[in-house]
This record gives structure tokens, sequence and C-alpha cells, in this order.
């Protein structure tokens, strides 16, 4: 599945799977913000700009995607569950004003520091990072 544009009419969707998927354009997911849980685990996607009028959700899926940027999920005040392991992400400091986050999985690429200040800035939350795998 690439084209999920149809999906844009389904507006009282409260869950959505679309891990695995050839999936890179969001944009027609903009029109769900009854979504709740969303998972994008597996796919193409790049851009998390459609997601940002989603307030209801709660829990997303974004582990081995190629993002980099969490801007667009700054605003997703709802959001309890994240993963974003195996992803290129190195920066998760946008994920700091989510204090809403119970759990969180990060990648291996995310600094020490970035973590603590992470941690610092969301202390009910359980953060995991994926463990680098170092190759002989």
């Amino acid at each position: 599945m690439t084209n999920i544009t149809a999906l844009a009419e389904l507006t009282d969707l409260q869950a959505l799977d679309l891990r695995n998927t050839s999936v890179r354009d969001l944009a027609p997911l903009a029109a769900l913000t009854r979504l709740e849980q969303l998972d994008l685990d597996m796919t193409l996607v790049t851009d998390l700009t459609p997601l940002a009028g989603l307030k209801n959700l709660q829990c997303l899926w974004l582990a081995f995607t190629p993002i980099k940027d969490l801007v667009p999920l700054a605003g997703l005040a709802k959001l309890e569950w994240l993963d974003i392991r195996g992803t290129s992400v190195t920066d998760p400091a946008p994920l700091g004003r989510l204090k809403s986050l119970r759990m969180l999985f990060l990648p291996a690429a995310i600094s020490d520091e970035r973590f603590g200040t992470l941690s610092r800035a969301l202390p009910t939350c359980k953060i995991g990072r994926e463990l680098a795998q170092l190759l002989h």
C-alpha cells in the first residue's frame, strides 16, 4: 500500500495500522482528528508535519522509519506512547514539552547528554534507548 488518499474520508477513525507498508505521504491523515492510535512502524515516512493537528493522538509508532525531525509532534499534548527506535532522530528536544508522555523508546543515536536532558524534562516518563549493535 502506498496511496492512502481514501483514508481522509474516514474522519471517525480512532486507530490505524499502516506498519510495514510503502506509505510515504501522510497528508491524507491530517483530516483524521479523532485518531488516537497510529502505527507507522517500518514505513517510508519522512515528514511528520501532517500529524501536527492530530490533537487526540495518544499512541504513535514510528520505529524503523527514515524520520529525522520531531518538531511536528511537539504540540501533541495527549501523546502517551511514542516509539522512534531505529530512526535517524538525534535531537529529541521537541518531545520535552509532551508532559503526558508515559512511555518513550529512543534510537541509539541519541547522545547521553540529550537523553539526560529529556529525562529531566519528562520525570514521569519511562524512557528506553535502543542499544547500539557492535559489529566485529
